[in-house]
């Protein structure tokens, strides 16, 4: 079986070197022919010259180089490329060597429905890169451009079925601990995969709409809906244990400086729709719309919690109205406490969920006549 591994990278002690030094190593464990195309060190021009663009369909490489390259690509079996993400992209070599190798009648051809990849003999095709930026950043602020352009466009037309793309993000504020555990990942085949993180994620959920236009939040901000799923639930959770579960969700090391830096800022944004209990001893709190407390705040715990009342009024009257209930006052704070957990609906949970009531039929998220009073 032959592995070719196309390295971008120029420096020497970039941690995309090591990436390829261990990944090489790997694969030559498993009994692989591994072969490494330094497109650096091969001295590879990534310029189509007018020639070769004149002569483009034909097939037919100008350069040597480029010839080697296309023979080493289409008797591989396993295929993976190794480099940086520069300004949300592949290097322009990189992007060179695509231009210049991928040529027609050699990787793919053109039929009656469009263009047909040539390359289905390769099983799979892995991308290892590194990025400043954190991983959830290029996929979800940026437009994704690794996995939507090279593995979901191009690759996918040249005929790979499978796809997988790590990312080493934060790179420049990693320590050497993480790295140290990214490069154990390879070996072991247990790096988490970047864009494939968000399959399994709880679905969006409708952010602060009562407290804040949704406008103001971005949609595609990184881990918000991960997060919100870890605090939404109504149990105490620390901000330490946040910073833990967000690291193993997203990244593949411990939560780093930059990861508390993501966490805290994603609960800056959403701040209005959480309660941050700072003072332990401090018995009881309330978040407020319109100058109305709606949601106690669970004392003593340095903990962050959210009870999520407007969502459970809303749940409720739609379980009312299918079953063609008409629910007292009275009877749906009881329906609203006990989904919260509450064996009694107290005080504050009637002050609360009241609160809760008349702000949804005010907003016209309910319809008054489903609450007799």
């Amino acid at each position: 079986m032959k592995a070719l591994i196309v390295y971008c990278h120029p420096f020497e002690g970039s941690f995309c070197h090591a990436v390829l030094e261990t990944l090489r190593d790997k694969l030559t464990r498993e009994g692989q022919d591994v072969v490494v195309e330094d497109l650096y060190a091969d001295g590879f021009s990534p310029a189509m010259a007018p020639a070769e663009l004149a002569d483009y369909g034909s097939g037919t490489p100008h350069d040597p180089l480029v010839a080697h390259y296309i023979k080493d690509l289409t008797s591989c079996d396993r295929l993976a490329l190794v480099f940086p993400v520069w300004w949300n992209d592949a290097p322009a070599m990189l992007r060179g060597w695509l231009d210049r190798v991928l040529l027609a009648g050699s990787t793919w051809d053109i039929g009656p429905d469009g263009m047909i990849g040539l390359l289905d003999s390769i099983r799979d095709v892995t991308l290892y890169t590194t990025s400043d930026n954190p991983t959830e950043f290029l996929e979800n602020v940026t437009g994704n451009g690794i996995r939507r352009t090279l593995l979901d466009g191009t690759f996918m037309q040249l005929g790979i079925e499978r796809r997988v793309w790590h990312n080493f993000g934060c790179i420049g504020s990693s320590t050497e601990a993480e790295r140290t555990a990214w490069l154990r990942g390879i070996e072991t085949d247990s790096l988490p995969e970047a864009s494939g993180a968000t399959e399994g994620m709880p679905p969006a959920v409708d952010f602060l709409p009562w407290a804040l236009d949704t406008a103001e939040i971005n949609p595609g901000l990184f881990g918000k809906d991960y997060l919100y799923e870890l605090i939404r639930i109504g149990q105490p959770i620390t901000r330490d244990t946040l910073y833990r579960k967000y690291a193993q969700r997203f990244y593949t090391g411990r939560a780093t400086s930059a990861v508390r830096r993501d966490v805290d800022g994603i609960l800056g944004l959403i701040k209005p729709q959480i309660v941050d209990c700072s003072l332990p001893g401090e018995e009881v709190a309330y978040r407020t719309v319109d100058g109305k407390p709606i949601v106690p705040r669970l004392a003593g715990s340095r903990s962050i919690v959210e009870i999520p009342l407007v969502e459970l009024v809303e749940d409720v009257v739609a379980v009312a109205r299918g079953t063609q209930q008409t629910l007292s006052r009275a009877d749906f704070i009881r329906e609203v406490a006990s989904a919260l957990g509450y064996k009694q609906a107290g005080r504050q949970i009637r002050e609360c969920v009241g609160n809760a009531i008349d702000f949804a039929q005010k907003k016209g998220r309910i319809a008054s006549g489903k609450i007799a009073s």
